[in-house]
């Protein structure tokens, strides 16, 4: 008896949603590289980071503390059409802002974001069997410099999404002509994607 209430048990692990009861543990899980949802690369003094942005937190986002259902609902709408991340360089250099990070020139800085504002879609996409898929968004975060990594908003299709999650495994790479790093590679569970937690906290 006592191995099939184990059996149950594991079954219920493996298949059951986890419930968060508050944005703050929310967003700590999501965070947490241990969930899949995070893919973290070191190279030199630089690292990059690719975080998978579930359509609850982009909605939580913008909400801001108000959950309104009819706003909720057309934010949930709206991003429910795409396939988003944040990718963000971090100086692992806490004296360096990341944007002057080997250079020598104004020009080159003008560049640089430039390449980070217009140009992503050259640099990253999804690999599949059938080809790579460029995203259709890219957004800088401006920070004024205030923060010395920077964030890119970036979002695929919402039907090329359906087809990616039909493979066990989503490899994003990011041709690095931005730092000269090299080419990266991401790789995400499907699973990790599709399963997302019940926030109880969320009002209907």
């Amino acid at each position: 008896m006592s191995k099939i209430l184990v059996f149950f048990s594991l079954l219920c692990v493996m298949g059951c949603t986890q419930t968060f009861h508050s944005e703050k543990d929310f967003f700590l899980w999501l965070n947490n590289e241990n969930n899949g949802l995070v893919k973290n690369k070191k190279v030199d003094d630089l690292q990059i980071s690719l975080k998978y942005l579930p359509v609850d937190y982009l909605v939580l986002k913008d909400l801001k503390g108000n959950f309104e259902s009819s706003k909720a609902n057309k934010l949930k709408e709206k991003y429910g059409k795409g396939l988003s991340f944040l990718l963000t360089f971090f100086p692992l250099d806490d004296a360096k802002d990341i944007m002057y990070k080997d250079l020598s020139s104004y020009p080159e800085y003008t560049q640089r974001l430039l390449s980070m504002q217009f140009d992503m879609a050259k640099y990253i996409y999804i690999s599949t069997k059938n080809g790579e898929i460029r995203p259709v968004l890219s957004t800088l975060e401006n920070t004024y410099s205030v923060t010395k990594h920077r964030n890119i908003y970036i979002v695929f299709n919402g039907d090329d999404a359906e087809k990616i999650l039909q493979e066990n495994e989503i490899d994003i790479v990011f041709d690095d002509e931005i730092f000269l790093t090299g080419i990266h590679h991401f790789v995400f569970k499907s699973r990790h994607i599709k399963n997302m937690p019940h926030l109880s906290f969320w009002k209907k």
